[in-house]
C-alpha cells in the first residue's frame, strides 16, 4: 500500500499542476484500455515470469490515471452552470447554508451552496460554493446549516495575493471549491425557506455549538475556555494573539488544533480501558469496532472537521488493523487510510495538516525506537522523560522540513515545553470531555471547571516563561520548496544509512546536501527594492536591500502583528531578509516626509496642509489618505516622474488622481486596485 499510495499521489500531483495534460475524455477511454489489458495479461501470461512485471506496471499506470481523474472529479468549476460561467453581474442568487455561523473580527461568516442565479433574465440553476459576510449588527448567528436564504447583489470573485510572497487564499478556497464571496448588506437578504436537512452534519454542527456553549458556561476564563475549546473540538477563534504567539514559541501550536495527537491520546485511553478484553474470546474485535464507533462520536461533536475527520480516519484503520494481525504492518496500515483519504479529496495532500498528521506518526513509529534505545534511564520517572522527549524528537525530526517551509520557524525550546504540554494536553482533553459528560451535574461540573482553569493557567504560564527565554524561536528561516524537499530526503536517507549501513547512503547525503548548498546560493543575492505594500485602510513602505530592510508603517498598521504578518512579513522571508528596521510613519508640520534610496528620491505626503517649495525634484510621490486635493496643482510646484497611492486612501479619490495622472502623463499606480507597487533599484 505504500508503493500503491506513491503512485496515487504522483497521479494527483500531475492533475493538480498539469490540469490541461490529459483530456477527461481521453482519460476515461485510456483507464478502460487498461482494465481490458490487465485482464488479458492475466490470461495470457498466467504461470510466467512476465507476469508480475507487466501486470505491476498496467496497475501501476491505472492508478496513476486514476489518480489524475480524481482531481478533475473534485474541481467543480468546469460545470456548466457554476457561478462563474453565468453572465454577469448577477444581481441576486439563493444559496443552501453548509456551514454555521462563524464569528470574526467584524463580521459574520458563513459558506453556502449556490442553488440558482437571477442575472436579469429570470432564474437559472446554479451551482459552487460561495462565503458569505454578515455584518455583526445582522444577528447571522440565527441562520443554521440548510437554511435557504435569497440575497441581493453581485457575488466577486475571491481576491488572489496583493502582496510579493502573500499567502494566496484564493488558491486555497479554490481547492474547497470555492471561487467567490459576498458580503451582505443590511436589509439585502432574507431567509427564504427554513433547514430541511436532519442528516449526520446538521446534528453534527448542533453538536458542536452545544459544546461550545456548555465550555463557555461553565469555564468563567476566557482564556481558560478558549483553550479547553481548542482542545477539545479544536475551535481557536477565542485565543488572542499574545497567546497564540506564546505557544508557537514553544512548539506547542499543535495541541489548539485537533489532529493526530488528540485523537492518539482518545485512542491510547481506550486502548487502556479495554485491555482486560484483550485476552477474551472476540475481545480483540469487541475493542476495535467500540474504539472506532467512540472515535467517531467525538468527530461528530466537534462537527466533522476536516483535521479531525483526517485523523479518526487513519487510527480508524489503525484499530481495524489490530484484530486483523497487521499491527507489524503499520506503514501500510497508515498508507491505507491516505490512499482512502486522497480518492475521497485529492487536494489534502497539499494540505499542511493532512502532511504534518501523517509526518508525525511516521516519524514517531520509525524514530522513536532507535532513538529510545540510545540511552537507558535507571529511574521510572526519568524514563517517563525520556519517552516523552524521544515521542517529541522523532516528531519534530520527521515533520522539520514540512513546518520550516511553511512556517519558516522553529521552537529552540520544544523539548522542554512539551515535557509539560503533552501531559497537560492530555489532562485537559480528556478533562474537557468529562466536564461536557458531567455537566448536568452543577456541583460536580463546577468543581472539575476550576480544575481545568488552573491547568490551563499553568500550562500558559509555562509557555510565556519559555517564550520569554532567549531566542526562543529562530525566525524566519527561509527555505524553498526545493529544499524543504531536500531536507526530507536526508532524513530518509539518516535513517536508511543508520538501519542498513551502506555506503550508498553517504553518497546519497553528500548528493541531497549538494543540492541543497546549490539552492541556496541561488537564492543567496537580494535585489534593493522600494515596495508599497497593499494594506487596505493603512499605509506600509518598505526599502529592502542585502543588508535589510527599512520597513515604515502608519500607527494602526504598526500596532497590528496580525496585518503585519499576514502583508508584509511573507516577502521578508522570500527574499531571505534577516535584520529589518520598523519606525512609524509621522508627517512634520509640512504634512510630508522626504527619503532618499541609493541616489531615488521618495516624497511621501500624508496631509493636505502640504505646501510643497517650487522646484522640487523627486523619483516617486507616494500620498496617503487622500491628502493631495489636486494633482495638477501639486504638478506646478513639484516635479515628479510616478505617483504612488497607497491602501489608506478611498478607492473613489484613487479614480480621481489616477485619471489625473492620465491626462498629465505621469503614470500612477493604486495598490487598491493594482497591487503592492514594487520598484527595483
Amino acid at each position: 500500500m505504500v508503493r500503491i499510495t506513491a503512485v496515487l499521489v504522483a497521479g494527483i500531483l500531475a492533475g493538480i499542476y498539469f490540469p490541461s495534460l490529459i483530456r477527461p475524455e481521453s482519460l476515461t477511454v485510456f483507464l478502460v484500455i487498461l482494465s481490458l489489458v490487465y485482464g488479458i495479461v492475466h490470461l495470457v501470461l498466467i504461470r510466467t515470469v512476465a507476469l508480475r512485471v507487466v501486470s505491476g506496471a498496467v496497475g501501476i499506470s491505472f492508478i496513476w490515471l486514476a489518480g489524475y481523474g480524481v482531481v478533475w472529479l473534485r474541481d467543480e468549476s468546469h460545470r456548466e452552470d457554476a457561478l462563474s460561467h453565468h453572465p454577469q453581474p448577477v444581481q441576486a442568487f439563493r444559496v443552501r447554508l453548509i456551514s454555521a455561523a462563524d464569528k470574526r473580527e467584524h463580521s459574520w461568516r458563513l459558506t453556502g451552496e449556490v442553488e440558482s442565479i437571477n442575472s436579469g433574465n429570470g432564474w437559472m440553476v446554479g451551482s459552487g460554493k460561495i462565503l458569505l459576510y454578515w455584518p455583526l449588527s445582522e444577528r447571522a448567528d440565527t441562520l443554521v446549516y440548510g437554511d435557504q436564504i435569497l440575497v441581493k447583489g453581485n457575488p466577486q470573485p475571491i481576491e488572489g495575493p496583493q502582496n510579493p510572497g502573500e499567502f494566496d487564499y484564493r488558491q486555497f478556497l479554490a481547492r474547497q471549491n470555492i471561487f467567490h464571496q459576498h458580503h451582505v448588506k443590511p436589509g439585502a437578504w432574507v431567509r427564504t425557506e427554513t433547514s430541511r436537512e436532519f442528516g449526520p452534519m446538521y446534528f453534527a454542527i448542533k453538536a458542536r455549538a452545544w459544546t461550545i456553549g456548555e465550555i463557555d458556561r461553565l469555564i468563567a476564563n476566557d482564556r481558560a475556555s478558549a483553550i479547553v475549546s481548542a482542545f477539545v473540538i479544536g475551535v481557536t477563534s477565542g485565543i488572542d494573539d499574545e497567546l497564540r504567539q506564546a505557544y508557537a514559541a514553544g512548539g506547542a501550536m499543535h495541541a489548539l488544533a485537533v489532529s493526530g495527537m488528540h485523537v492518539s491520546i482518545l485512542y491510547g485511553v481506550l486502548l487502556l480501558m479495554f485491555k482486560p478484553l484483550e485476552k477474551k474470546r472476540g475481545g480483540p474485535w469487541t475493542i476495535a469496532m467500540t474504539s472506532i464507533t467512540l472515535l467517531w462520536m467525538y468527530a461528530f461533536i466537534t462537527g466533522l472537521s476536516p483535521s479531525v475527520l483526517r485523523a479518526v480516519a487513519m487510527f480508524s484503520f489503525v484499530a481495524l488493523a489490530k484484530p486483523l494481525g497487521r499491527t507489524t504492518s503499520i506503514l501500510n496500515t497508515l498508507a491505507s487510510s491516505a490512499f482512502f483519504l486522497l480518492l475521497y479529496d485529492p487536494y489534502l495532500i497539499l494540505s499542511a495538516g493532512f502532511q504534518l498528521s501523517y509526518l508525525a506518526v511516521i516519524g514517531i513509529v520509525l524514530l522513536y525506537r532507535p532513538i529510545y534505545n540510545l540511552a537507558e534511564m535507571r529511574w521510572a520517572w526519568a524514563d517517563w522523560i525520556w519517552q516523552i522527549t524521544c515521542v517529541s524528537i522523532a516528531a519534530q525530526i520527521a515533520t522539520l522540513p514540512v513546518t520550516l517551509y511553511y512556517f519558516h520557524q522553529f521552537p529552540l525550546y520544544f523539548l522542554l515545553a512539551n515535557l509539560f504540554v503533552i501531559p497537560a494536553s492530555t489532562i485537559i482533553l480528556l478533562g474537557g470531555i468529562l466536564l461536557l459528560i458531567l455537566s448536568p451535574l452543577p456541583v460536580v461540573a463546577e468543581w472539575l471547571a476550576r480544575l481545568l482553569e488552573v491547568m490551563v493557567y499553568l500550562l500558559n504560564e509555562g509557555l510565556f516563561l519559555i517564550q520569554q527565554l532567549p531566542h526562543s524561536v529562530i525566525y524566519p528561516i527561509p527555505i524553498t520548496l526545493v529544499q524543504a524537499l531536500c531536507l526530507g530526503m536526508l532524513v530518509m536517507g539518516g535513517y536508511s544509512l543508520f538501519r542498513f549501513r551502506k555506503f550508498r547512503w553517504v553518497l546519497f547525503l553528500a548528493t541531497v546536501a549538494m543540492v541543497f548548498a546549490w539552492e541556496d546560493w541561488r537564492f543567496s543575492s537580494t535585489q534593493a527594492q522600494f515596495i508599497v505594500y497593499r494594506v487596505t485602510r493603512g499605509s506600509a513602505m518598505e526599502w529592502t536591500s542585502d543588508q535589510g530592510a527599512v520597513r515604515l508603517l502608519d500607527s494602526n498598521l504598526a500596532n497590528d502583528p496580525g496585518k503585519i504578518g499576514y502583508h508584509l512579513e511573507p516577502n521578508r522571508v522570500v527574499r531571505r531578509i534577516v535584520n529589518v528596521k520598523s519606525s512609524v510613519i509621522v508627517g512634520n508640520q509640512m504634512g510630508a516626509r522626504l527619503y532618499d534610496f541609493r541616489g531615488t528620491s521618495f516624497l511621501w505626503v500624508g496631509r493636505d496642509s502640504f505646501v510643497p517649495q517650487p522646484g522640487l525634484r523627486v523619483h516617486c510621490v507616494v500620498i496617503s489618505g487622500n491628502s493631495v486635493k489636486s494633482l495638477e496643482t501639486f504638478i506646478r510646484t513639484v516635479n515628479f516622474d510616478y505617483v504612488v497611492l497607497d491602501g489608506s486612501n478611498s478607492y473613489r479619490y484613487a479614480e480621481k488622481i489616477k485619471s489625473e495622472a492620465s491626462g498629465l502623463g505621469k503614470g500612477c499606480h493604486s495598490v487598491l486596485t493594482d497591487g503592492a507597487f514594487i520598484l527595483n533599484l
